[in-house]
């Protein structure tokens, strides 16, 4: 918990210095379902990636990271047996990736709470610090892209963040 209160803190003074090379982005998806694999064994997981997305320029340890937390989420949050789904697409200036379930969702007008440090929507706080969505913010804005959660009309969670495209291999 110190080195994400650490890593939040950085992140939020602007004092991280970013790794920025070229990636795609299905890679990284791909390596961080690999490292989540064994969590996400009692869910189904559903990727949907447009073909062709471009490289981007990014620090891909910490996209990947996002990645991570945003599908441990999932799995710790979501019943056995829900699906988790990762999709990846262009919607310029950006590239949304959205990782979804069909579990329970965010308690209603908690959407952006939940990206607070600490903040923890479970009363007897046993599944975690509440740092992890606060990191995942950090990066995503030290990247120049937004992050936010809804809830799925058909029920579930939502969570989207975007990487500006022009930090792209046509920088």
């Amino acid at each position: 918990m110190v080195t994400n209160l650490l890593d939040v803190s950085s992140l939020e003074s602007g004092s991280v210095k970013l790794n920025m090379e070229l990636y795609f982005i299905e890679e990284l998806i791909g390596s961080a379902l690999m490292r989540v694999e064994s969590k996400l064994s009692r869910h189904k997981v559903h990727t949907d990636i447009e073909h062709g997305l471009p490289l981007l320029r990014i620090d891909g340890l910490l996209i990947e990271q996002v990645l991570i937390n945003l599908l441990e989420n999932a799995a710790e949050y979501t019943p056995s047996g829900t699906t988790v789904t990762i999709s990846a697409l262009v919607d310029k200036p950006d590239i949304h990736i959205i990782v979804s379930d069909n579990g329970p969702g965010i308690p209603s007008g908690k959407e952006e709470r939940i990206f607070d440090k600490f903040y923890n929507t479970e009363t007897d706080n046993d599944k975690g610090g509440g740092l992890g969505l606060a990191i995942c913010r950090g990066i995503i804005h030290a990247h120049g892209g937004k992050i936010w959660a809804q809830n799925r009309p058909e029920g579930g969670a939502m969570f989207t963040f975007t990487l500006p495209i022009k930090n792209s291999e046509n920088e």
